[in-house]
């Protein structure tokens, strides 16, 4: 082990190759993708603009699940065990999912859903992913005390939580967006084409996600430079969402 990286010394093409992966090669590797999708959007004014939200909430499906990933490497290493534990931490997540679809679906049925608005959950849960490294230093410093498990055991749980409540404002917030344009275009699309579509989005995100995080970034890059590479990810969402929000056909 060197660092927070699990995959130093070991033998194998594949954990040879892990092993050279760089930071600024993830960080760039999903930057790049969201901004080809903003690309076309930009490029489209207005008809392939669908591709950034597409893209959003692509990047919100593998950010939350990876999140959530690193948080139980995070709750193995410093609680020593997380079977007992770990369909409380599903659990968890999936009540933080419901919590921020309710909150979002009582907010856009009073007003009208901006682009903006998706872009502060995505700079919110950029926050949260950069918190994570910060929590595991913390409690990582409590270590031997006689409340460091019960600090461990709460901070976490509750970092879940709100990781799940960030993934569940996103996804109706997106739908909304993605329906207000198509209501503009001359075939609209159904709700139900709309919904799929995103939730399509969200799922292959969170497969993806789960795959790269959980097999190579947190084993060649560690906890730290994982939760931070994620955060880069959400931030260029963000901004991607920020400059679509400046044209007034949206």
């Amino acid at each position: 082990m060197q660092g927070d990286k699990i995959v130093s010394g070991q033998s194998g093409w594949f954990y040879k190759l892990a092993d050279r992966l760089k930071t600024w090669q993830a960080i760039g590797a999903g930057m790049l993708v969201l901004v080809l999708f903003a690309a076309g959007g930009l490029l489209g004014r207005g008809t392939f603009r669908p591709a950034v939200l597409v893209g959003s909430v692509g990047s919100t499906g593998a950010v939350t699940i990876s999140a959530q990933l690193c948080l139980i490497f995070a709750y193995q290493g410093l609680y020593g065990f997380v079977y007992a534990n770990i369909g409380l931490m599903v659990g968890l997540f999936m009540l933080g999912l419901v919590i921020g679809s309710v909150i979002i679906k009582q907010y856009v049925m009073r007003r009208v859903a901006r682009w903006g608005h998706l872009a502060v959950v995505d700079l919110a849960m950029a926050a949260v992913l950069l918190a994570i490294p910060l929590a595991v230093r913390f409690l990582s410093s409590l270590q031997g005390s006689s409340t460091s498990q019960v600090l461990v055991h709460w901070l976490l749980m509750s970092i879940i939580t709100i990781t799940g409540i960030m993934g569940g404002l996103a996804f109706p917030l997106a739908c909304q967006l993605l329906a207000q344009h198509r209501a503009s275009q001359p075939r609209a699309a159904g709700i139900g084409a709309i919904a799929g579509q995103l939730d399509a989005a969200e799922t292959f995100g969170s497969a993806g996600g789960a795959l790269v995080t959980g097999v190579l970034m947190v084993p060649a890059l560690g906890l730290t430079a994982t939760a931070i590479t994620l955060a880069c990810w959400k931030l260029t969402s963000a901004a991607t969402l920020l400059l679509v929000k400046s044209d007034p056909k949206v």
